[in-house]
């Protein structure tokens, strides 16, 4: 017990590792490369491959929740219509809503890394810029 009191007082305080903000909402990319312990190309660079994995799962978890989707609206036309058949189907749905969830989320951060500053989801949605994650 001692030895790790003695630890916990000798070891270094932990850096904030959350991404810098500036008040007006835009990332502050000095900031945040310094609490990181980075330069300045190395979090561009990150950022850079962060968007592309965004974009990797926006796309993936749509296309899941459209197939999920779909296989619950066949399974929906083709049973018999009886009250605990019909919660079975009613229990499934927050799964496709879940991935159409995630597929949104993931296509908001794609958003937010792409223009450079935090938004809002109304923002993302009501914006003239192009819609999909790249």
């Amino acid at each position: 017990m001692i030895g790790r009191f003695l630890g916990a007082a000798r070891s270094q305080p932990e850096r904030d590792r959350r991404f810098k903000i500036e008040a007006e909402g835009w990332f502050d990319l000095q900031a945040t490369a310094f609490s990181y312990g980075m330069t300045m190309p190395q979090l561009e660079a990150r950022l850079v491959s962060r968007r592309r994995q965004t974009a990797v799962i926006a796309y993936g978890t749509f296309v899941l929740a459209c197939l999920f989707f779909l296989a619950w609206l066949r399974s929906a036309m083709a049973i018999q219509w009886a009250a605990l058949r019909l919660m079975s189907m009613l229990e499934y749905l927050p799964f496709c809503l879940l991935f159409f969830l995630i597929a949104f989320y993931n296509a908001l951060v794609n958003f937010q890394i792409r223009v450079g500053r935090t938004a809002s989801w109304r923002e993302y949605l009501s914006m003239n810029q192009a819609f999909w994650p790249r």
